[in-house]
């Protein structure tokens, strides 16, 4: 379903669930049930088939009737084996009650009060975030196991009395004490979705009329239930509300809106950048981030960060509202977000007051989770980080650079070597293209970041000319011009984005990936830049073959979505092994000189239809 489908049913549902709701609820109620009735219909069928075919072979021969019950017996049980989905639990430290009573007697409390299921299990997870999971013992019969997430993170950012609000709110979705229908609703959206999940994920084991119906049924169901999921969230803020109070559930909400950000617009950039330069990730990543949260926040950046959060508007993309509709809700008044302050500084986290004596243990165990659960992936982010560098090594020796070769210098200059031996390099490359977009953010973000508000005049040329930079190019403006005290000016571009970021989504949805119902057509490249992408790619001696075509796409064509699709041939690498799909096309990523929007694909035995599409309509490259 595309983000335009997703809209229009979920505008058209809302209207009709206010002037219909009985009617909406028996709806959803009735597709939910489809989804059981399919799996239901598909055993009966198959359990059929092969009783119908035990009875013909024992018209044909009587005598075999106890060896074809026998058949049809282990059969059956067979297609049961086959039928069955295994979930996959959820990871994280396991918690228990004799090690941490504080914390159980709080879960306890609030499971009583909203008439909730007990947490079989409870994980401490490394985000800062928590959540509630059921994983069925029976598969597609249920008989639920009930898993509550909790992230140190997130009990790191709040006060021991915030962070029962979180639980409350967690627990509220599966309580009884609030709309048993909506909590059931909940329980089935989470179950299809981790269904779906699973039939992704084993493609091979899965049956393939279930691959089937699913694939439509799952998104179709989630679209269909949204109005009702929203209704849930803002009835779970509700509950945490009544039984924490509206003050501290309004700061939990900001305290955590205010501290994503900091986690993620500081600290795990900071913490990734590393991977330049080492080859293994940090070995206290847990342990750093919980210093970064108990620390006082920068106050002008967490006020940017407090006013970015309480400016978005709630959209489809997220069952949860916004935070200024989730504080409405439930009843936090305020007129403006002037009269929104920050909470006070925490005298006690809850990670302090609920883990006690085995917080250091615990800190200690997550580390070493975290640490094996990024290795492989900070490999490969270091090793494209090396191919970057020797990229911008044979740059800097090369004579005449084209623009495209200029634009790339600069970005690897920046990333390597810093932001002052960089700015030259991109007022280089706007010397040759003056409204080349890419080079005009770069170099607009980097004086704003020094500064200078000529960056701003440097950002517009590249929102007039790369629609997708709006919202960043916006977002960069509006905080530049907040740490000015010009916050008219800032709120004018902030709308201003806002304005873009539907069109953008749409735009990004469009340039994903690749599929057989994508149209193509010739590319637009000059020569020049063909040549250049055709010496690149001779440098790989596993591309036998790569096509250029131009993705027809609805939003934005100005902006062209160009497909490079790549035949290879068997050749082993330089250490011995054989480079798999996904690293060849890392590889290529990061050394092709090219500034625009290029998907890359590897056409094979899994694509023939778009292998014979792009033979027929391309000539070769290579």
């Amino acid at each position: 379903m595309t983000p335009e489908q997703l809209d229009a049913l979920v505008q058209r549902l809302e209207r009709y669930a206010r002037q219909h709701p009985a009617q909406y609820r028996l709806r959803v109620a009735m597709l939910a049930a489809l989804g059981y009735g399919y799996i239901f219909l598909v055993f009966v069928l198959l359990v059929g088939v092969v009783w119908g075919v035990r009875q013909a072979l024992a018209s044909v021969r009587p005598d075999l009737g106890s060896q074809l019950d026998a058949i049809a017996f282990l059969l059956i049980l067979g297609l049961i084996q086959s039928l069955w989905m295994k979930y996959s639990p959820p990871t994280g430290i396991a918690l228990h009650r004799q090690d941490l009573p504080e914390l159980f007697a709080v879960l306890d409390k609030l499971t009583m009060a909203l008439q909730a299921p007990v947490c079989h299990h409870v994980l401490l997870t490394t985000k800062l975030n928590a959540g509630v999971l059921q994983i069925p013992r029976l598969g597609f019969l249920g008989w639920q196991k009930n898993y509550l997430l909790i992230g140190l993170p997130l009990m790191q950012a709040v006060s021991p009395e915030q962070f029962e609000a979180t639980l409350a709110h967690e627990l509220a979705h599966l309580s009884g004490n609030h709309s048993r229908f909506a909590g059931w609703i909940y329980r089935i959206r989470n179950a299809w979705a981790q269904l779906s999940i699973q039939l992704q994920a084993d493609e091979k084991k899965s049956f393939f009329l279930f691959k089937w119906f699913f694939s439509w049924y799952e998104p179709f169901f989630n679209a269909y239930s949204f109005v009702l999921a929203r209704a849930d969230e803002y009835a779970a803020d509700r509950c945490a509300a009544e039984l924490a109070g509206v003050q501290v559930a309004a700061d939990e909400l900001i305290n955590i809106y205010v501290k994503s950000h900091l986690v993620a617009d500081a600290f795990w950039p900071e913490i990734y950048q590393q991977a330049r330069f080492q080859p293994e990730p940090p070995a206290e990543a847990i342990a750093q981030i919980l210093q970064a949260l108990r620390q006082d926040l920068p106050v002008p950046a967490a006020h940017r960060w407090l006013e970015r959060a309480m400016s978005r508007k709630t959209d489809n993309g997220d069952t949860h509202p916004c935070l200024a509709d989730r504080l409405s809700a439930f009843g936090y008044n305020f007129s403006s977000q002037e009269q929104l302050s920050l909470p006070a500084p925490l005298e006690q986290t809850a990670a302090e007051y609920f883990l006690g004596g085995q917080l250091p243990q615990l800190v200690a165990q997550l580390n070493a989770f975290w640490y094996e659960k990024k290795a492989h992936d900070w490999q490969k982010i270091h090793q494209g980080a090396q191919q970057r560098r020797q990229k911008l090594e044979k740059l800097q020796r090369q004579d005449k650079l084209t623009v495209e070769e200029s634009w790339h210098l600069g970005k690897l200059t920046q990333e390597f070597q810093g932001s002052k031996e960089a700015i030259p390099l991109f007022q280089q490359l706007l010397t040759k293209q003056p409204e080349h977009p890419g080079g005009n953010y770069a170099l607009g973000k980097l004086l704003l970041n020094q500064e200078d508000s000529t960056g701003i005049g440097y950002l517009e040329v590249a929102i007039a000319r790369d629609p997708s930079l709006a919202g960043v190019g916006c977002r960069a403006i509006a905080d530049f011009l907040h740490q000015k005290a010009q916050t008219a000016e800032a709120r004018a571009y902030e709308k201003k984005g806002e304005l873009h970021q539907e069109a953008w989504q749409r735009w990004h949805a469009e340039r994903e990936g690749v599929n057989e119902l994508d149209k193509f057509t010739l590319h637009n490249l000059p020569d020049d830049e063909v040549q250049q992408l055709a010496q690149q790619l001779s440098d790989y001696p596993e591309v036998k073959e790569a096509y250029l075509l131009q993705k027809v796409v609805l939003h934005f064509p100005e902006k062209p979505v160009y497909v490079l699709g790549i035949v290879r041939r068997f050749v082993l690498s330089e250490t011995g092994g054989y480079l798999h799909d996904e690293m060849l096309i890392a590889k290529i990523e990061n050394q092709l000189s090219f500034s625009g929007t290029m998907l890359k694909l590897i056409l094979d035995q899994k694509n023939l239809y778009l292998k014979k599409n792009f033979r027929r309509l391309a000539r070769a490259l290579t």
